[in-house]
């Protein structure tokens, strides 16, 4: 018997030991700054403790979801900056003007976006690896009050009227530096305007409708290395189409031709230079089309509830992204290897989602209401009322 009380006694000591090294609670370290996103809502569920002012526990410790910077919204999800602000990690704010911000454009650090007020389109620039990126810097002021279609290129920023496309020095100051790339006849309004730098060229594709004309005439021009360069023509028919939301890569210009019941087709035309050629419907039928983006790996095009991704090898596939809420609509859309970014304006929310799958989640506030989107390899950006927001990734 006494053997029988020692072996028990022995066993119960050794499975509390080995208890005790299996979950060690004591002594757990919160999440690193550089923590990943892998916790989800259910984390401070399980956790859920008896935490003071209805604070949440994670990784045993009492924690406010809405403010903590290393357990934002959920437990373990740190922020890249040390803010977090009703369980959002808090982007950085350079204030810009009143008016009706567009076109954010980046080049390395330096990013720069367009606001249009009733007298004037200003262009304000800020460096995000500068200590003071808060301070945005107004570097020219256009007196033109319709001005569109904002580039930034090696040899400049490119903008549009509806008659004219320009090229301004990047160092510059006033409107008086830019110079005209193309003037249009007094019949013909410019549709569209995209720029993309190949070499020491900027190869400049416009779109051009003339009066009375069903047509849509493509061009292409190049500044920079070499400023008197060949033209490329590619002719679209549209009839009582408007053309929209156009985007180049090499020798690939696409955009999408829209019908009065705002179907359209998503068009592409493909030629090198020195010919005209017929452009091509690749995804005919597209029900309301919003805008289209891309990379050197392929393009992105979108409506209101879906999204086309085509490669540059030309195989493509057609399907819905996920979506935070059945009302979402998709308004603008920023793309990289890694993440898609959209505006739903139903919501009044920035959403992201992963490249390679996976739930799409809210980046802002749902009363944010932002107006135009892009991403660099550190940042998301996007436009809300009079300001710029930066949020690292």
């Amino acid at each position: 018997m006494r053997l029988r009380r020692l072996l028990l006694a022995v066993l119960a000591v050794s499975f509390g030991a080995a208890c005790s090294f299996i979950f060690p609670f004591d002594g757990l370290e919160g999440a690193p700054l550089d923590a990943g996103a892998e916790a989800t809502a259910l984390d401070a569920t399980f956790d859920a403790g008896p935490c003071p002012d209805g604070g949440s526990l994670c990784n045993g410790a009492c924690v406010n979801l809405k403010s903590d910077p290393r357990n934002c919204g959920v437990c373990t999800l740190a922020c890249k900056e040390p803010t977090c602000g009703g369980g959002f990690c808090q982007a950085l704010s350079i204030v810009g003007e009143r008016g009706d911000p567009d076109n954010i454009v980046v080049e390395g650090s330096i990013v720069s976006w367009m606001v249009r007020t009733p007298d004037a389109t200003k262009i304000f620039r800020a460096d995000l690896a500068a200590p003071d990126a808060g301070a945005s810097r107004r570097i020219t002021k256009i007196p033109l009050p319709a001005v569109y279609d904002l580039a930034v290129t090696q040899n400049g920023y490119i903008y549009r009227t509806s008659q004219a496309i320009y090229a301004l020095p990047k160092d510059a100051t006033d409107a008086g530096a830019a110079t005209v790339v193309f003037n249009a006849a007094a019949n013909e309004t410019i549709a569209g305007v995209v720029a993309t730098d190949i070499g020491a060229d900027t190869r400049i594709a416009y779109l051009l409708q003339r009066a009375g004309s069903p047509m849509f005439n493509g061009y292409r021009v190049v500044i920079g290395g070499s400023p008197s360069g060949p033209v490329q023509r590619f002719v679209a028919n549209g009839p009582g189409r408007s053309a929209r939301y156009m985007w180049t890569n090499g020798d690939d210009v696409y955009f999408f031709l829209v019908d009065p019941d705002s179907n359209g087709d998503l068009i592409r035309a493909t030629n090198v230079f020195g010919g005209a050629s017929d452009a091509i419907s690749i995804k005919p039928g597209q029900a309301r089309p919003t805008g289209l983006t891309g990379d050197d790996a392929g393009f992105i095009a979108w409506t209101a509830s879906n999204v086309v991704i085509t490669t540059r090898s030309g195989s493509n596939e057609q399907r819905p992204l996920p979506k935070v809420g059945a009302n979402d609509r998709f308004s603008q859309l920023a793309m990289d290897a890694r993440e898609i970014y959209y505006l739903s304006p139903s919501a009044g929310a920035l959403r992201r989602i992963p490249r390679d799958g996976g739930a799409a989640v809210s980046v802002g506030a749902a009363d944010d209401a932002p107006s135009s989107v892009t991403l660099t390899a550190d940042y998301a950006l996007w436009i809300r009322d009079n300001s710029l927001f930066a949020l690292r990734r």
